[in-house]
């Protein structure tokens, strides 16, 4: 089952044989999401796959708006779109940028996992006695996106699931 249409009887992306002279499209949000968007984050030269899952990570999509909850939040990285607070010609700062989308490629490693992980490394650090700034530091997401977000080559060189080591 490789998907290739060049065998005598090709499947469909569940296994089922497809019918005679259709033609296999791919299938799946990441394939969509390269299609729609096409912007690529690995680099080129090398095709370096991410995770070893034969996916190429893609650039999350930033969407400006006038309100985030919270007085503190800039932005909030949901799946492969990241919503940031800014008003007027305000750019997104650089290190913003890279930040969020390190935590976009957690959510693509982690899927809505990410979420469970993230809540469960927040509320150990607040069951440790650490006060909300301390504790959401100390998520080992955030630990990695703050370690990296200055460095904008980093996602060319990251390891798959690089957050697991801190």
């Amino acid at each position: 089952m490789n998907g290739s249409c060049d065998a005598p009887r090709c499947t469909s992306a569940i296994g089922v044989p497809a019918p005679p002279g259709s033609a296999r499209v791919p299938v799946g949000r990441h394939d969509t999401a390269r299609r729609m968007r096409g912007r690529d984050l690995s680099p080129g030269q090398d095709g370096r796959r991410h995770g070893g899952t034969g996916r190429r990570l893609m650039a999350p999509r930033f969407i400006r708006v006038p309100w985030l909850p919270g007085r503190r939040t800039v932005a909030v990285c949901i799946g492969q779109t990241v919503f940031w607070r800014g008003t007027g010609r305000r750019a997104l700062p650089e290190t913003l940028r890279v930040h969020e989308s390190i935590h976009a490629a957690q959510w693509a490693e982690c899927g809505a996992g990410f979420l469970a992980i993230y809540d469960a490394d927040l509320m150990a650090g607040i069951a440790r006695g650490l006060p909300l700034d301390a504790a959401y530091r100390a998520v080992r997401f955030e630990r990695e996106a703050y370690a990296h977000e200055h460095d904008a080559s980093y996602l060319e060189t990251r390891r798959p699931f690089a957050w697991r080591d801190l």
